[in-house]
């Protein structure tokens, strides 16, 4: 059952459902209500254990819940008065008229919801749960589980007093689906990576919108030379979930502007960005296999290393290994590094939105807090690359793309011209 969608729907049908002639099939009194829901919550009572204590806690909880808003459409019909409770009602007026409610629960929980985007700090599953800080999910089960049995307790008294109205009914349901689905997300552990990850974030990871095309005049790649030993070009990391982090440099990209007549550049850097091959194993076995199937259904824009098992990012940086790996470099520099530079969040718009480009990690001058950077050149560096890589064979030889040549306005019109160009074919497709 989905929580969020109508949590309480189900169970408003339940509650309707009684052995009566066909004839009165389409009545329902107080009386009759009552008596099912009692039925309904005794059999859920039985069947409740400690195996499955937070789907019978939901299920009772979105009973109780669905027999306030069915006494309350009652209590409508009959004008706010109170009448016999074997006085019976048209009884799809009342169902309608209880799932009105219920709708309009959902439709307040949905005024809350866009803030979670706009201020993902403050406004977060966390925060729905009553958590301050980001927890590991048994921490968020046992909280769940603390919450439910409190709101069980609170509807047990409304019941049973008869102490309830619109108000405080609607105000029930909202905070039910509100927990609940923060629940749903924060013990998914694929959807709770995604949410810690953007709760971490204090940067937009996707600058698309620092590219401008014809910044770099020459590009220049230079793959890294194999060595004897494998781990020699190797740095291991690990973030706060106990995910390892492999980090292997694989070459070297570089870029020119301002050619001059002699056909030289102006300037030049011809170690502007490293290109990495990241493995990220995850810790959480549920995690690597969501993410796994992911990758299988082309959804990422990564691979998966069946050896290593970890999913793995072809990036682009400027990465002071140095300085990670000195033991008087600010741990919680360090952290910010591994926890936020090497997050899903930010690898991942990088090679979606910034040719693979991850930006760097600096101390802002104004907050004096750390954050990831991105440079503009770099960042066109990186997307022109990711331009050339599905135009020209990148192998183990060095390459020297002067781009500022090749774009003519007729090859800026057209890819297949300007391939042709890089490749060695005439206008017509034939080797030259």
């Amino acid at each position: 059952m989905n929580l969020y969608d109508s949590p309480t729907n189900d169970f408003i049908a339940q509650l309707a459902r009684l052995k009566v002639p066909i004839n009165e099939q389409h009545l329902l009194s107080k009386q009759q209500l009552t008596e099912r829901y009692k039925y309904l919550e005794n059999v859920f009572s039985k069947k409740r254990s400690s195996k499955d204590e937070i789907p019978s806690s939901q299920h009772l909880i979105s009973l109780k819940i669905a027999y306030i808003n069915m006494l309350l459409a009652i209590k409508e019909k009959n004008g706010g008065m109170d009448r016999p409770p074997e006085e019976r009602f048209e009884k799809q007026d009342v169902i309608q008229l209880a799932r009105s409610y219920s709708t309009d629960a959902k439709r307040t929980l949905g005024i809350v919801e866009p803030l979670k985007v706009t201020d993902p700090k403050r406004y977060n599953p966390y925060s729905d749960l009553g958590l301050t800080q980001i927890f590991p999910i048994e921490d968020i089960r046992s909280e769940y589980k603390k919450l439910l049995q409190t709101m069980q307790e609170k509807l047990d008294k409304m019941i049973m007093e008869e102490k309830f109205d619109k108000e405080s009914a609607l105000e029930m349901e909202t905070l039910y689906l509100q927990i609940s689905k923060a629940y749903e997300k924060l013990n998914n552990p694929e959807t709770k990576q995604e949410i810690d990850e953007i709760i971490f974030l204090n940067f937009n990871p996707d600058r698309s919108d620092l590219y401008v095309e014809g910044n770099i005049g020459e590009l220049t790649y230079i793959p890294e030379k194999a060595k004897t030993r494998r781990d020699d070009r190797l740095f291991i990391l690990k973030n706060s979930q106990g995910d390892e982090i492999l980090l292997k440099k694989t070459g070297t990209l570089g870029y020119g502007r301002f050619r001059k007549k002699d056909g030289n550049m102006s300037f030049q850097d011809p170690e502007a960005l490293s290109e990495y091959t990241v493995v990220k194993k995850y810790n959480d076995s549920q995690l690597a296999d969501a993410r796994k199937a992911k990758i299988e259904a082309r959804k990422t824009g990564t691979t998966w290393d069946e050896n290593e098992g970890g999913e793995v990012f072809k990036v682009y940086g400027r990465l002071p290994i140095g300085i990670l790996s000195s033991p008087s470099t600010d741990i919680n520099y360090i952290s910010y590094t591994i926890n936020v530079l090497f997050s899903n969040a930010n690898l991942l718009q990088a090679i979606q939105c910034n040719g693979g480009y991850m930006g760097e990690a600096i101390v802002d001058k104004k907050t004096e807090e750390y954050m990831v950077y991105h440079n503009q050149d770099l960042l066109c560096l990186a997307k022109e690359f990711e331009k050339i890589k599905g135009m020209y064979p990148i192998g183990e030889t060095p390459v020297r793309v002067p781009l500022d040549l090749l774009m003519t306005k007729q090859e800026k019109l057209s890819p297949i011209r300007r391939r042709d160009r890089l490749i060695g074919k005439n206008s017509n497709g034939v080797d030259r």
